[in-house]
């Protein structure tokens, strides 16, 4: 897919089609627009009526369904009671996920804003003190804006497929048209959100490595000519000072993006956990082809990706944000005799150790490859309790047909 990435200057335009997607899905209420981002009372009240268009929608077509008599019954008869059961609760986590996303995002609006402003203000003031900086933005767009595009076309493709094919009927097509589309539509938003918290790692990512670059320069520099050690003194407690406050980022982040991922990520665990589930009933059923596990599969895999994606992503961006704490300690090789750059260092290790900061999902829970471990384990432990209420369900159904049988013969 060819993007156009020409006068890409900013971070804003870096998630163009990100911003664009959450706006026009009721997730943000501010637009980008002629390279800035802004928000007007316009731009509120169209977020504010796309939200309640989208879950009007969604909840109309459900009540639609069930109250068609050959709709719901040619829908629900097909299920086991265990599958209505995730099925209803599939269907209250995507409303309440959209709902908690949106309102998240519109509260944190003010957050974001400042987030985006520091973040651009601080790459002005580093590419100031270093000129031959070049930032790059259109590098990290063509890296982001085709996996958005087309993980929403193919998101839409696979949902229009699972609803019509829940529905198992050749009636009411407009309904099922309209539940597929909002359905797609509110979970889909609260997934980009994701792009957007990824994005932020994936160039704090490249200002640690940036950083350990230019301080490994500096060190080369100072072996080469150690007359000029004031001059590279100077520039490596500015380079100290850049680490720190791009550290310092991180909390605001979290702030805006934590708990947000963190509820789209609860509703992931919730469609796999179902998913799974049904995979596994599938398997214990003659009848079932190879093309349903396929099926299955291709909507599992957007949310597999993304935990995976997500968990590498932290792990990658906390191993350089170390790597780039260990090459600043390493300046206490080339400044011994130097009181200043001691004490300097100094602060900035009891600064360390004070300043601990993380890229969480939620309030708690570190981005890093145990959230991977985590998310997996917990599925495998809810799908087996929805196995062995299956079994339940079974054995009680088996009494009732045994008990009947019984009625009958002691009648004849």
């Amino acid at each position: 897919m060819k993007v156009y990435t020409e006068n890409i200057d900013s971070i804003d335009l870096c998630f163009k089609w990100i911003y664009n997607i959450l706006y026009y899905g009721g997730c943000l209420s501010f637009q980008l627009r002629r390279k800035t981002l802004q928000l007007t009372k316009g731009n509120i009240v169209y977020t504010h009526f796309i939200r309640s268009a989208l879950i009007l929608s969604f909840v109309g077509s459900i009540a639609l369904k069930n109250s068609s008599g050959y709709g719901s019954k040619a829908m629900l008869d097909q299920l086991s009671p265990v599958l209505k059961l995730i099925l209803g609760f599939e269907t209250f986590t995507s409303t309440v996920t959209y709902i908690a996303v949106t309102s998240a995002m519109h509260a944190n609006r003010y957050k974001h804003l400042k987030l985006l402003f520091q973040f651009k203000e601080l790459d002005e003031q580093m590419q100031a003190t270093y000129p031959k900086i070049k930032w790059n933005y259109h590098k990290t767009m063509r890296k982001f804006t085709p996996i958005t595009l087309c993980g929403m076309f193919y998101y839409y493709a696979v949902s229009l497929i699972y609803v019509f094919n829940l529905s198992n009927c050749n009636c009411d097509y407009a309904t099922t048209l309209m539940f597929a589309l909002s359905y797609a539509s509110i979970t889909i938003t609260p997934g980009c959100t994701f792009f957007l918290h990824l994005g932020m790692m994936d160039l704090q990512r490249i200002r640690y490595r940036l950083i350990q670059r230019l301080l490994r320069q500096e060190y080369c520099g100072l072996r080469k000519d150690a007359s000029k050690q004031c001059k590279f003194k100077l520039r490596i407690t500015r380079l100290i000072d850049y680490y720190k406050r791009y550290i310092e980022l991180i909390l605001q982040i979290n702030d805006v993006f934590g708990v947000v991922c963190g509820i789209s990520l609860f509703h992931d665990f919730t469609v796999l956990t179902n998913m799974t589930f049904l995979m596994c009933q599938k398997a214990t059923e003659s009848g079932t082809r190879s093309e349903e596990y396929v099926f299955i599969f291709l909507f599992m895999l957007p949310r597999i990706y993304k935990v995976t994606i997500y968990a590498v992503y932290g792990y990658v961006t906390q191993m350089e944000q170390r790597n780039c704490a260990h090459e600043i300690r390493m300046s206490s090789k080339y400044f011994r005799s130097s009181l200043v750059m001691r004490n300097k260092l100094s602060a900035f290790l009891h600064w360390q150790m004070q300043k601990k900061y993380t890229f969480l999902v939620g309030r708690m829970t570190r981005c890093n490859l145990i959230l991977l471990y985590t998310t997996v384990n917990s599925i495998a432990s809810s799908v087996i309790i929805l196995i062995q209420l299956q079994f339940q369900q079974n054995s009680i159904t088996e009494r009732m047909k045994n008990g009947r049988m019984l009625q009958d013969v002691e009648l004849i």
